[in-house]
């Protein structure tokens, strides 16, 4: 699972390693740069039955470097059927502003 979504990485970020060119080590921005069609996925996830916590990694493409990670918590549901935490932490996710517009990525993985 993933999301798919332009977002905004912040001035003084190197962005050498979305060139296309390994010639290229360091690149500082001076203004914010977008990344449009990124893929954010949830990356470590940890916690109990009361509060889960994860981490949310920014990268150009799946297979892409993390750009920029984010942390976030919320309280799972541990009901009979209830989706996996992975599942429930998109699940919130899309709750939150910046990532409803996002497009869903459903993979095998």
């Amino acid at each position: 699972m993933a999301i798919l979504k332009t977002f905004l990485l912040p001035e003084n970020t190197n962005v050498a390693s979305l060139m296309d060119d390994e010639n290229i080590k360091v690149l500082i921005t001076k203004t914010p740069y977008e990344v449009k069609n990124g893929y954010i996925r949830v990356g470590e996830i940890y916690g109990t039955k009361d509060n889960i916590s994860f981490q949310v990694q920014y990268k150009s493409n799946r297979e892409g470097e993390i750009l920029i990670l984010e942390n976030y918590t919320f309280t799972p549901s541990v009901a009979i059927g209830s989706k996996n935490f992975i599942k429930q932490a998109y699940v919130y996710l899309k709750t939150l502003p910046q990532f409803a517009d996002g497009e869903d990525i459903l993979e095998d993985e």
